[in-house]
């Protein structure tokens, strides 16, 4: 779900335009709350906690590259859980 051009507008999208901010925002909030992390501390955190939301067989189609469920084509390692990431 994201924001429509029209005022109270909100309309259904996919796709990278749709999640580059949404992980931009939770690498930010990461950011904020543990200042020295790195590229490797802040990839760790969001690839080991995020949430795994149910395949769909259409899921599965896309490929499952490493012969587990996720990280997949579909979802990549999963939805991204920011508290969890942060281990609240």
């Amino acid at each position: 779900m994201s924001c429509g051009t029209g005022a109270n507008n909100y309309v259904t999208m996919s796709g990278t335009s749709m999640a580059t901010p949404h992980t931009a925002g939770a690498i930010a909030l990461l950011m904020s709350a543990n200042p020295s992390w790195g590229y490797d501390e802040i990839f760790t955190a969001l690839t080991t906690t995020p949430a795994h939301p149910t395949l769909s067989n259409a899921d599965r189609n896309c490929g499952l590259p490493e012969g587990g469920d996720f990280p997949n084509h579909a979802f990549g390692y999963g939805r991204i859980d920011v508290a969890a990431a942060l281990g609240l």
